[in-house]
């Protein structure tokens, strides 16, 4: 039985946190473990570890996850995020990486306001000052 990631994108909107999308990411689990500590069989170093929901998450996203059976709730903030995307090019083999494209896939690709998502917390300047932060909400199945 393989497990799949429940991804969604909030967007922090003059003091409110909202939802953005809810993209579809393809399972790979050298991700999976360096986003949440799952399906870690190579030690790889997490960048959270099961911290659970946000308090504040928003109502869409806690919609679907009351509606949704998972485990290995989390999220990642948006200096995370840019780090995600540093280090999954590192975990990626070169024929994985460039036939599943997870980089460009799945952050890249998501473009936020004309940029990455992995670049809002260097480039905060560049958008408008109501965007506040970004995260990354995401739990697993088995």
């Amino acid at each position: 039985m393989g497990c799949d990631i429940h991804l969604h994108i909030e967007v922090k909107i003059s003091g409110k946190w909202e939802h953005w999308a809810a993209p579809t990411v393809s399972r790979y689990y050298p991700l999976f473990a360096l986003m949440g500590n799952i399906r870690n069989s190579n030690g790889i170093k997490a960048l959270s570890n099961k911290r659970g929901l946000p308090e504040d998450i928003t109502e869409v996203t806690r919609f679907v996850s009351k509606c949704e059976a998972g485990h290995g709730h989390s999220w990642l903030n948006s200096e995370e995020i840019s780090v995600l995307t540093d280090r999954i090019d590192k975990l990626a083999r070169p024929e994985i990486r460039n036939y599943f494209c997870f980089e460009q896939e799945f952050l890249h690709s998501s473009w936020f306001l004309g940029n990455s998502f992995a670049s809002f917390h260097k480039q905060t300047a560049t958008y408008p000052k109501e965007i506040e932060d970004v995260r990354f909400v995401f739990w697993f199945d088995s």
